[in-house]
């Protein structure tokens, strides 16, 4: 089950998918990529009539975010476009699902620049992965889904307010305990400290209905959270 929140604070709202790897997340392709920021279609490359393809590789982390960048198409006039976006996307990294290691895999992907009538637009195509940390390979499994029921809510941090800073995806995994409550809540990616504190102090607090086994056992368990921190002005 994916419990998905907008927790307003102020002008602020936090949107946030739970414990599902990638169920109900709004940014998902090929069920591993939790974000992925596209360039611009240039106003020029459009007038040009310019179309193509850039074919990329780069090693996911530990962490999920990309290990270097590597274009494997002849050169374009996108390439500096896309390198420069997918140094900002998040994958879903192993330590959210059950191996025997957390490893590192490979991410291989096309970034096409497209024309459709008069229609301009980017898409991500052929999205696959290889390596021994590979999301697609046969021993990796997906943890059992969890579902909160208590806690305190996320809060857009105001020291992300007074920084003008506009938005922040996160990556939290939490080690359920048996009994429903957080043990260890490990936080990936923020890109500013007072993200990652407000993620751990709040998370940390939460309570879940406890995760069963095939004998509806309670069992530890993980849950990963994609934590989208965005600036909505809501009236």
């Amino acid at each position: 089950m994916t419990l998905a929140r907008h927790v307003v604070s102020g002008s602020f709202a936090v949107c946030f998918s739970l414990a599902a790897l990638n169920a109900g997340a709004e940014r998902v392709v090929g069920g591993q990529l939790l974000w992925y920021p596209l360039p611009d279609y240039k106003i020029e490359w459009r007038n040009a009539g310019l179309t193509g393809k850039v074919a990329v590789s780069t090693t996911v982390g530990l962490d999920g975010t990309p290990d270097g960048v590597r274009l494997l198409s002849e050169p374009s006039a996108f390439d500096d476009a896309v390198t420069e976006a997918v140094k900002l996307w998040l994958f879903i990294p192993t330590v959210c699902v059950y191996t025997p290691a957390p490893s590192t895999y490979e991410a291989r992907f096309d970034v096409a620049f497209e024309r459709e009538a008069d229609r301009y637009f980017i898409s991500i195509r052929n999205l696959r992965y290889t390596g021994p940390g590979a999301p697609d390979d046969p021993p990796l499994k997906r943890p059992p889904p969890a579902k909160r029921v208590g806690g305190d809510e996320l809060r857009f941090p105001r020291k992300a307010i007074e920084a003008h800073l506009s938005q922040a995806l996160v990556l939290a995994v939490l080690n359920i305990k048996r009994d429903g409550t957080v043990d260890v809540a490990q936080v990936f990616s923020a890109p500013k400290k007072f993200f990652a504190d407000e993620v751990r102090s709040t998370l940390e607090g939460w309570r879940f209905e406890p995760v069963l086994d095939e004998e509806g056992r309670p069992k530890e368990a993980l849950a990963c959270v994609p934590i989208h921190f965005k600036m909505d002005y809501l009236n």
